[in-house]
């Protein structure tokens, strides 16, 4: 049975397997701001610590923009900011430190998959590609920290 990070239950929920992961008593979610949202839905990132076998580890998950004032370039800067806002919250928690991974629907398919802005971002700043979901070329990813 999975249990959810409290606080992370409206949008990009952070599930974890009881037993096996333990939670380490921090989680929540961050509205993405008006500047990095689309005509479809208010965007948002969520994120908990966890830990195996006793070592603690950071989970955030996310949805970029995909519509409306996120088409073309716009839609690069919007990823990029939010990429940027993630991070950002890596460094309030104090969790700069430690191991991360980053879930994402990143919608990148609009703007030439590995090479959108937001992408590129967590590539520069200490994130590689763990995995790609199949969807449209390659949209939803896994990220971890180096």
């Amino acid at each position: 049975r999975m249990s959810k990070a409290p606080n992370t239950d409206m949008f990009n929920c952070v599930f974890y397997k009881s037993g096996r992961v333990g939670f380490e008593g921090v989680s929540g979610r961050q509205y993405l701001g008006d500047d990095a949202r689309d005509d479809y839905s208010e965007r948002y990132f969520s994120w908990a610590k966890l830990s195996f076998e006793g070592r603690p580890f950071w989970v955030f998950s996310t949805n970029w923009c995909l519509d409306g004032p996120c088409v073309g370039s716009a839609g690069g800067l919007r990823h990029r900011l939010s990429a940027e806002r993630m991070l950002e919250k890596r460094r309030e928690l104090g969790a700069a430190g430690l191991p991360m991974i980053i879930t994402a629907d990143a919608n990148s398919h609009a703007f030439n998959h590995d090479m959108d802005d937001g992408v590129q971002f967590l590539l520069a700043n200490g994130f590689e590609i763990a995995g790609k979901g199949p969807f449209a070329g390659g949209t939803d990813y896994i990220f971890v920290s180096k």
